[in-house]
């Protein structure tokens, strides 16, 4: 299981889980089980992969990571995440 999927118990209507609130409009939950905040039917990632693999596109081209920045209007700390995520993917299938 992926660090962003959610446990087999984090829905609603267990009794682990509890209303914490809003955010942003949406109903978020706590899951006492887990320990974590979540958003029933929420997405978890706010960029497709598209972007993804722009922004990783652009950097192979010789772009500066604010330029990417600057030009695709991502957050440059959301730019840098994308090319630490994909160096480290590189190195793990190099081995």
């Amino acid at each position: 299981m992926s660090g962003l999927e959610l446990e087999r118990c984090c829905n609603p209507w267990e009794e682990c889980c509890i209303k914490f609130g809003k955010v942003r409009g949406r109903q978020t939950y706590f899951c006492k089980r887990s320990k974590r905040r979540f958003v029933w039917g929420g997405k978890w990632n706010k960029y497709s992969y598209k972007w993804f693999y722009t922004v990783i596109n652009m950097r192979n081209n010789g772009l500066s990571l604010r330029e990417i920045s600057r030009r695709t209007g991502i957050p440059f700390s959301t730019v840098r995440r994308f090319v630490k995520r994909y160096l480290v993917t590189i190195k793990t299938d190099q081995n």
